[in-house]
């Protein structure tokens, strides 16, 4: 049964070493300022399939909103419907509006097909494309969001939420 569970020092190796595998590396910081929050505006989880790691969520949140900034499966276990589970799990477990950004299809870079494969499949599960495109790290990002789609207001508000509560955060 799939489960998604907080973090434990017994699964922190295999997130970090999936992380890494998972993530270019202008998109990886240092997930101590994650660790070091302890749960107050941010989270990682351990996806566990019958008590088996299988990939993990680390979100930022809110009293409103809850933004996945990463969320990864095992390669081993792709394909199996997991992915769609997940984020089933984190609506339950969260109860709030959730937004994911995913890298801008540009047609003429050589991984556009998988920006669009990953665009799909928040829209799949239910997930609204915005308006709202930024730049990070070089990269040009879109929103997309669940229940409705989120406004650039409620985007920034959110980012001024965690400057005030715990400027480390905007790190990620």
């Amino acid at each position: 049964m799939l489960s998604l569970k907080t973090i434990t020092d017994t699964h922190k190796i295999d997130i970090e070493t999936l992380y890494t595998n998972a993530f270019p590396e202008n998109e990886r910081k240092n997930l101590n300022y994650i660790y070091d929050d302890k749960g107050t505006n941010s989270e990682v989880c351990v996806l566990l399939d019958d008590d088996c790691f299988v990939g993990f969520t680390i979100v930022l949140f809110t009293d409103t909103l809850v933004h996945l900034i990463y969320f990864a499966i095992d390669p081993k276990v792709q394909s199996k419907g997991l992915g769609s589970a997940t984020l089933a799990l984190i609506k339950e477990r969260y109860q709030r509006t959730i937004f994911a950004d995913v890298e801008v299809v540009r047609p003429k870079k050589s991984d556009a097909p998988i920006r669009r494969r990953r665009i799909k499949f928040y829209k799949k599960n239910h997930y609204n494309e915005t308006k709202i495109v930024y730049n990070w790290r070089g990269e040009e990002f879109t929103i997309l969001s669940t229940d409705y789609p989120l406004t650039a207001r409620e985007y920034y508000d959110f980012w001024q939420t965690l400057e005030k509560n715990n400027p480390r955060l905007l790190e990620y």
